[in-house]
């Protein structure tokens, strides 16, 4: 569309550099509180899930039942996270895949994730601590 003198409507490069500094300026104050804390509780507890299904697999597989301590656990936990034990350690899994239930809990600062071992199938649940 044409204005009258010629000139076409948009928005000018100054215009667009401005916005993209306002927007800037916004995700630089807010990145910090989804920064690496939580990403990295996250990548925690699904590190913490998958050494867990991987014990269970081994029972399974190998008609056996295998145990997992917490110091074994606490291998796959980066530092500056605290794991807890809620419930009896070492946790167990057993050759038909079920498990003696077992729940742990993942801290980072005010960040928390727990994760739960289901006794009837053995499965490792991720929920809100």
């Amino acid at each position: 569309m044409s204005w009258p003198g010629g000139a076409e409507r948009g928005f000018t490069l100054l215009e667009l550099l401005v916005v993209l500094v306002v927007l800037g300026l916004v995700l630089a104050a807010v990145a910090p509180r989804f920064g690496p804390r939580e990403a990295g509780l996250d990548a925690a507890a699904r590190a913490l899930a998958a050494e867990l299904e991987r014990a269970r697999g081994r029972a399974v597989d190998g008609a056996r039942i295998e145990t997992v301590g917490l110091e074994a656990l606490a291998r796959v936990v980066p530092a500056g996270l605290r794991l807890v034990a809620e419930g009896p350690v070492p946790l167990r899994f057993f050759p038909d895949g079920s498990a003696a239930p077992g729940r742990l809990r993942l801290e980072a600062g005010d960040g928390r994730a727990l994760l739960r071992v289901e006794p009837t199938t053995g499965r490792v649940v991720r929920g809100d601590g």
